[in-house]
Parts: C-alpha cells; structure tokens; sequence
C-alpha cells in the first residue's frame, strides 16, 4: 500500500485524503489561494500561491446599486377610503439582479 498524502487549501479546506474534485466558495477580496500538500512520511511540505483571480480573466464589475428606470408618478387617495397602488415592474432595475429584486414599504398609515 502506497503513503497516504493530505491536500488543503489554507483557510478555504481542512486537510483532506479524499480524491478531488473539491468546490470552494472564493471571494474578490482574497484574490489569491495557499495550496498545500504534504506525503506521509517525507518531511516538510509542497506548496503553491494560486491567484485564481487572475485567470478568471476579466475582473468582475464592482456591485452597483438600484436605480429608477421609470419614476413613480404622484397619486392621491381620500381620507377613510382604501387606497392600492401597484408598482410597475420596469419602474427599477439593477445590473447584477435585473430579474431579482425585492422591495419593500414602511411608514404606511395603519388601517
């Protein structure tokens, strides 16, 4: 039987004897990975600086906030009668999540 090695990616994936793949969840503010491997019984250890970053070609944009494609129009309502107002789907838009966004009212009279 063959020695055993152990691969691990340095704070992204513990020590492992499993074969790959392996999936990892990697943010823009570390562009770079520490991988590591080390084979039972030899001393010290292998290991590679990976900018992952880098190969992923072009940069990812920057997050960008929500802007009013369409503005709202004024309404009116009368006091002690019910008023809905239906906002237009095209009325935002948002270049990372243009079909996703989510919003949300405060501040409305009680009933």
């Amino acid at each position: 039987m063959g020695r055993q090695s152990n691969f691990w990616v340095v704070n992204e994936l513990v020590p492992t004897t499993a074969p790959g793949p392996y999936s990892l969840q990697l943010y823009n503010d570390n562009p770079t990975i520490v991988l590591k491997a080390r084979q039972e019984g030899s001393p010290g250890e292998a290991s590679f600086t990976y900018n992952w970053l880098a190969s992923c070609g072009t940069p990812p944009q920057p997050n960008t906030a929500p802007r009013v494609n369409i503005p709202l129009t004024d309404q009116t309502a009368r006091v002690g009668q019910g008023f809905g107002y239906t906002i237009p789907l095209i009325t935002f838009t948002d270049n990372e999540t243009p079909q996703s966004l989510v919003l949300t009212v405060s501040g409305l009279p009680t009933a």
